[in-house]
C-alpha cells in the first residue's frame, strides 16, 4: 500500500507519463488514510534524514560537507572572486532534509528522546515543509557596508532565519553578516 501511496504523492508531477487520462489514485486512499500515510512517511524520513533522536547527528551529519561547501563559496566571494556568485545544484529530498537538520532550519531543529516516538505532537518536522515535491535552499550574498557580506536564506522560496543562536543585523531581520554566520555554525 506504501508503494502505490508514494506514486500518489509523485502522480501531479508525471501528467506527460498519464498520456491523455489523468491518474486516478484518489479512488485507492479515503483523506484519513492519506493523512495516516503522510505521518507514516514523514516518521520514516524523520528518523533516517532528518533530526531524527537527540544527541545523535548520525542521520544529518553527512550533509555537514555540503553545510561547508556553501560557507566556503562565500568566503570566495569575499576573497573577491567572481567566479563564485552564482553556484547552484539540484538535489531530492535526502539532501534537502539532512541540510535542514544539519542546519536546525524551521521544522528540523530538534530529534526526540530515543524513548519516545516522533509525533506532530511533539516535534515540528512535517515533510511538507521541510521537503515539497519543489523543494529549495538558497543564499543571497549581498555585498554590506565596510565590505562586510551579509546573507540571506530563503527556504522553498520564503525567507526563513538561520538557526536561533544566530543573530541577524537587527531584531526580525532575515539578514546575517557572513561574520556571525561564521561563528554561529563554528566554521
Amino acid at each position: 500500500m506504501i508503494h502505490l501511496f508514494n506514486l500518489y504523492l509523485i502522480a501531479p508531477g508525471m501528467a506527460q507519463e498519464a498520456g491523455e487520462e489523468p491518474w486516478y489514485f484518489e479512488q485507492f486512499f479515503t483523506p484519513e488514510e492519506t493523512q495516516w500515510l503522510s505521518y507514516v512517511l514523514d516518521g520514516e524520513d524523520f528518523y533516517e534524514k532528518g533530526p531524527s533522536f537527540n544527541n545523535t547527528d548520525i542521520t544529518y551529519k553527512m550533509a555537514s560537507v555540503l553545510v561547508d561547501d556553501f560557507f566556503n563559496e562565500i568566503e570566495k566571494i569575499k576573497q573577491g572572486n567572481d567566479q563564485a556568485a552564482l553556484k547552484v545544484r539540484f538535489a531530492h529530498a535526502e539532501t534537502i532534509m539532512p541540510f535542514a537538520a544539519n542546519m536546525e532550519l524551521k521544522g528540523s531543529e530538534e530529534g526526540v528522546d530515543p524513548q519516545t516516538t516522533f509525533s506532530y505532537d511533539n516535534n515540528d518536522w512535517h515533510g511538507k515543509w521541510v521537503a515539497p515535491y519543489s523543494s529549495n535552499i538558497q543564499w543571497d550574498v549581498y555585498r554590506g557596508e565596510a565590505d562586510d557580506l551579509l546573507v540571506k536564506m530563503l527556504y522553498n522560496e520564503k525567507e526563513i532565519s538561520f538557526k536561533s543562536s544566530c543573530h541577524p543585523i537587527e531584531p526580525d531581520s532575515y539578514f546575517y553578516s557572513f561574520s556571525e554566520l561564521k561563528r554561529c555554525y563554528n566554521q
